[in-house]
């Protein structure tokens, strides 16, 4: 067994505080600089803005390569983040893809679809359902249907109210009314 190796002592001075100190010439443990916090120092560099952005981006970049799991449910929450503060624009981009499967005009914009708080049909409160379709839901009605998604052709209803508006024509529901009125005498 060979002896162990002794590293020679020397004095350095540290390149960031101009202070001296001791180390081992040599050893792998060698010093450069006299404290952790002149290391740290040292590691500072001034970057531009753009060159910490595109640091990110890569760092980022091999993050979500090295976690799929977790970059798969960072994009569901920012998706869904999305559509809780811009139902709005969710239900243009939703109508415009209706719009180009059923071969229907579409000219309107996001700005023209403005959510009123109640249904001006049913009266209930509108409240987006994240996720999900429920009876307040807004949802984006077609006056005639023929005419597509034009400006003055749509508006903002419930969606309870939008069913029952596509299950029935102007004759159903007139009888329907008919009836409930003959029971209620």
């Amino acid at each position: 067994m060979a002896p162990p190796i002794k590293y020679p002592r020397i004095t350095k001075i540290c390149p960031i505080c101009s202070v001296e100190f001791e180390t081992l010439l040599g050893n792998k443990y060698e010093k450069t600089y006299c404290s952790r916090t002149c290391l740290g120092n040292s590691r500072i560099v001034e970057r531009t803005e753009e060159e910490i952005k595109k640091l990110a981006n890569i760092r980022a970049k091999l993050y979500r390569k090295t976690h799929p799991n977790f970059a798969r449910d960072a994009s569901k929450r920012s998706r869904k983040k999305y559509k809780e503060n811009n139902p709005a624009h969710l239900m243009w981009m939703e109508s415009k893809k209706r719009a180009k499967k059923r071969n229907i005009p579409f000219e309107i914009e996001v700005s023209d679809i403005v959510i009123p708080q109640f249904c001006p049909i049913i009266g209930i409160e509108l409240s987006p359902g994240i996720g999900r379709v429920h009876d307040a839901s807004p949802s984006l009605d077609r006056i005639v249907p023929e005419k597509g998604y034009v400006k003055g052709n749509c508006y903002i209803i419930s969606s309870k109210a939008n069913r029952m508006k596509q299950e029935n024509t102007l004759e159903t529901l007139e009888k329907i009314i008919l009836y409930i009125k003959e029971r209620m005498k």
